[in-house]
């Protein structure tokens, strides 16, 4: 554990974990089976990835673990953007181009080899708030291309949002942008600025929005009952994290 370690320091990526693992269940268990079900656990899955990465480094007591779990954040979030934009091609039955995903997933091939060797993530500095990571020579261009790949998804559900006539279709597709638009964010804030890290909290309000749009406009066509179980879930969480942050400290 970080020596002078805060129970606020891992409730972010904490929160995320355990919210992305009930969206994943609820999904999994009630929404009907399609290949767009598949993306979008994909895209929580990476989620829960990105958030693993984090709170393995904010829990680690050696700079060295904690410089081999942040490794993986670069890949976690490329991966997060690819399934989203699968998800927004298959949800709205856009085309999408060929040569372009084969691209998407050749970068994907690179970026897991690049990881742990260094080339995406090459040492952490110890910043008042934490860790904060060293960018190693891969990192802008990965980064650079993942946005790329995010604005693609982006674009496809705002095509849809403006062919489309269903009132309810629209509202889901607004949420669906809106939550796209705080990792987007955050991601571009981690790349660009000497911030505290910005992307796990944008994490936290795309869990929320998504929940949103599962809860209350149907998203994945989930049933009543499923619905009342991710409400019951969310707010199990919301009681029992103080105790498990409660735990961590001691």
């Amino acid at each position: 554990m970080t020596e002078g370690f805060d129970a606020g320091y891992a409730m972010p990526p904490l929160i995320v974990i355990i919210v992305g693992v009930a969206l994943v269940a609820v999904v999994v268990a009630f929404a009907p089976p399609a290949r767009s079900r598949s993306l979008f656990v994909g895209v929580l899955a990476s989620l829960i990835l990105w958030g693993l990465a984090v709170l393995g480094m904010r829990l680690s007591g050696e700079p060295r673990t904690a410089l081999a779990w942040n490794r993986w954040t670069p890949v976690a979030i490329y991966l997060m953007f690819l399934f989203f934009y699968l998800f927004a091609r298959e949800y709205t039955r856009a085309r999408g181009e060929r040569r372009f995903l084969v691209a998407c997933y050749t970068v994907l091939a690179f970026a897991i080899l690049a990881a742990p060797m260094g080339f995406l993530v090459k040492d952490l500095r110890v910043e008042p708030y934490g860790y904060a990571p060293v960018p190693g020579v891969l990192a802008i261009p990965l980064g650079a291309v993942g946005l790329v790949v995010f604005s693609a998804a982006i674009r496809t559900l705002v095509h849809r949002y403006r062919v489309t006539t269903s009132d309810e279709e629209r509202t889901r597709l607004l949420y669906l942008i809106a939550a796209a638009c705080f990792p987007f964010v955050g991601a571009l804030l981690d790349i660009a600025s000497n911030l505290p890290p910005v992307g796990i909290w944008a994490n936290l309000v795309f869990c929320a929005t998504c929940s949103i749009a599962l809860l209350e406009y149907r998203l994945l066509d989930i049933p009543q009952v499923a619905r009342r179980t991710l409400t019951y879930l969310v707010l199990g969480v919301m009681v029992a994290l103080p105790y498990v942050l409660t735990l961590l400290v001691l």
